[in-house]
């Protein structure tokens, strides 16, 4: 792989995708710049990760060998690392993110030894832990951490299975002795990660949630039939699996049980929907940090650098608002089935993307978007290179294959 450095090579490849849609929309225009970064490889990326952290991570792969190539959000090469392809495997089964510095891998080494590993910006390994015989599952956390379901034995002889956390260097840091597994392997529930300095987890003996620090301190005991991470300081909870309100990060309720229509979302920018009944139909309202009905939708979702995609009750019409409620665009005529992203303020229409004003991020004839939008950026392929692009239409990181194959 070689990249191609030649401001003047990247200008003359410039592509203009756009076409005009209907009603007069404009599409806007996918560009390269002095700033884009154009690589030659052999084959098509096999895996193209998501940013995170600033960094991504892309594996391609020539026979035995897995080479992951490491890129940060200006699109230059950071590092690199190669490997028989059987001996490095994502967790995730997919290339993972970065997250306080470092991604994490599950190596298979010689000898059938296994490690779990993490990998810096640089492509270096920089921890392994061996993965002990006790070790009956493992998986990584988005925030850095790993937890190791470990057999232990109990004084009395008999065996346990337990959490246990590990930190980015490889250090144990608590064993979750509230959480025991002996009967309810095939029924564990997934590992939360620390949002506002507190982990949600489930007790298998109360069949509650509850929630601990990062010290491994039980600091809101399991009394939640359902519980939500927290979000700007509060998280939706319900006592009964029907009846939500919300905590605050003292286990103190500051919006009361009121809504019984279904799971409210969490709180962002200040605001969170809950389900509502009206009239006989279930309504979304946007309610603020103190529980006040701010305004009522037929649906809604919630705000994402100041803009919300709701669905209006007299034109059942999708369209955006912003933070005061005022509609500032709409759903283009031509979008079929589509999914609020929450980034970046734009919504996605199958492997397109437009934006609050109701234009097209890109031609869909032209450009196929990969996975969602992270950090602001979202791969892309299209008939003659992979890459990343941002919702402007600047490509940061292109990838091409000689003669353009």
């Amino acid at each position: 792989m070689q990249k191609i450095t030649h401001v003047t090579t990247l200008l003359a490849l410039m592509a203009v995708w756009s076409v005009p849609m209907a009603q007069g929309q404009t599409v806007a225009t996918p560009t390269y710049t002095s700033d884009t970064h154009e690589y030659l490889l052999d084959k098509w990326p096999a895996q193209m990760g998501q940013f995170s952290d600033g960094f991504v991570l892309v594996r391609t792969h020539n026979d035995d060998v897995s080479q992951f190539m490491i890129f940060d959000d200006k699109g230059k090469k950071t590092g690199e690392f190669s490997c028989a392809t059987e001996w490095v495997v994502s967790i995730t089964q997919a290339c993972p993110k970065f997250r306080n510095g470092v991604a994490p891998f599950y190596i298979k080494g010689e000898m059938g030894s296994c490690y779990m590993a993490w990998v810096d910006y640089h492509g270096t390994i920089i921890k392994k832990i061996p993965i002990q015989e006790t070790w009956v599952d493992y998986e990584f956390t988005r925030d850095g951490f790993i937890t190791a379901l470990c057999q232990m034995q109990a004084p009395d002889g008999s065996k346990h299975r337990v959490l246990c956390y590990f930190d980015t260097q490889g250090n144990e840091v608590f064993r979750s002795m509230w959480q025991v597994f002996d009967e309810v392997y095939e029924r564990r529930k997934p590992m939360r990660d620390f949002c506002d300095e507190l982990c949600c987890f489930y007790d298998y003996k109360t069949e509650r949630y509850g929630y601990f620090n990062r010290a491994g301190q039980v600091v809101i005991p399991a009394q939640y039939k359902q519980a939500h991470d927290f979000s700007e300081g509060k998280a939706a909870v319900s006592p009964d699996g029907e009846t939500w309100g919300y905590i605050d990060i003292h286990g103190e309720q500051c919006i009361k049980y009121l809504y019984t229509q279904g799971e409210p979302s969490d709180f962002h920018e200040g605001f969170a929907v809950v389900p509502m009944r009206a009239a006989g139909n279930r309504v979304y309202s946007f309610i603020d940090t103190e529980g006040n009905i701010k305004a009522t939708y037929a649906e809604a979702n919630r705000f994402f650098n100041g803009y919300a995609w709701v669905k209006t009750f007299n034109e059942d019409q999708n369209v955006i608002i912003n933070k005061d409620f005022q509609q500032v665009g709409k759903q283009p005529t031509t979008a079929g089935v589509i999914t609020y992203h929450e980034a970046q303020g734009v919504i996605q229409e199958r492997r397109n993307l437009f934006k609050p004003d109701g234009t097209w991020c890109f031609d869909p004839k032209e450009i196929d978007l990969l996975e969602v939008f992270s950090d602001g950026f979202i791969g892309y392929k299209c008939s003659q290179s992979y890459g990343y692009v941002g919702t402007d239409g600047t490509v940061i990181i292109k990838f091409i294959l000689p003669n353009g194959n």
